[in-house]
């Protein structure tokens, strides 16, 4: 279980390493090309959140799949890059999780998936080198931006306690499904069923425990065991505001 997430943080790390390098000490003719061979990097990336944006259920508000930039961080004039933009105040930390960091779970098994294929003794050359190209582009581009990464801790503070809440859930999650791949000895053909188990087991405990919160209720109620709690008073958690007295009128 999670045998390739050394492979991934490899990935990532190579891949920060790469781009910070290519991005600070590359000449400015080379650039050009370098920037023209990340465009289709750039592309699978913003398509990685799109597509985590549809398996979260998280509403998009704009799609820029490529768009000529100004960049001034290292000097360059223009550089290229993408938007998926989505709404932060709706966004939980576990959606803000997954949608930033999908880019690099998706590029990695996608570029050890072409690896497999150029290892290939029998691959066509076309394919070979199409195959080629499209790693060292995501090579270039599958490192998470600033705003990808500043998005998670943002919905983190929005709700800390029910962010708390999925954090619990999904550690529940990933010790159940290893304790039952463990116990029966269960061999998965590939992580990514793994990672759907994970999934599963935590929408299970979070509408079960919704259930028995439910149940629990309506036992009490039935029984005359609630007790309704005590109304809050909100005027003393309002602002008050300053009135100015009027004075008075002497005759």
């Amino acid at each position: 279980m999670f045998e390739e997430l050394p492979f991934i943080l490899g990935f990532v790390l190579f891949s920060v390493v790469v781009s910070y390098v290519l991005l600070t000490y590359t000449p400015e003719q080379l650039m050009i090309v370098i920037q023209g061979i990340s465009i289709v990097g750039i592309i699978i990336h913003e398509l990685c959140h799109i597509f985590m944006c549809l398996i979260t259920n998280t509403r998009i508000e704009k799609i820029t799949l490529v768009k000529r930039m100004k960049n001034k961080k290292y000097g360059r004039k223009y550089g290229y890059g993408g938007e998926v933009r989505v709404r932060e105040l709706n966004v939980t930390f576990l959606q803000a999780f997954l949608i930033g960091l999908a880019p690099l779970f998706f590029s990695c098994w996608l570029f050890f998936f072409l690896w497999g294929q150029i290892s290939n003794p029998s691959i066509d050359v076309g394919l070979f080198y199409l195959y080629l190209f499209v790693m060292i582009s995501i090579v270039f581009s599958s490192a998470p931006s600033f705003a990808d990464l500043a998005m998670i801790p943002k919905a983190f503070q929005t709700d800390v306690r029910y962010s708390f809440y999925q954090i619990l859930l999904l550690a529940l999650s990933m010790f159940t499904t290893w304790l039952v791949i463990i116990s029966y000895e269960i061999h998965v053909i590939h992580e990514v069923f793994t990672y759907i188990t994970i999934i599963g087991v935590y929408y299970g405990l979070k509408y079960g425990f919704k259930g028995l919160g439910n149940i629990i209720y309506l036992i009490k109620t039935k029984t005359g065991n609630f007790r309704c709690p005590r109304k809050v008073k909100i005027k003393s958690f309002t602002r008050r505001r300053h009135k100015p007295v009027k004075p008075k009128k002497r005759w």
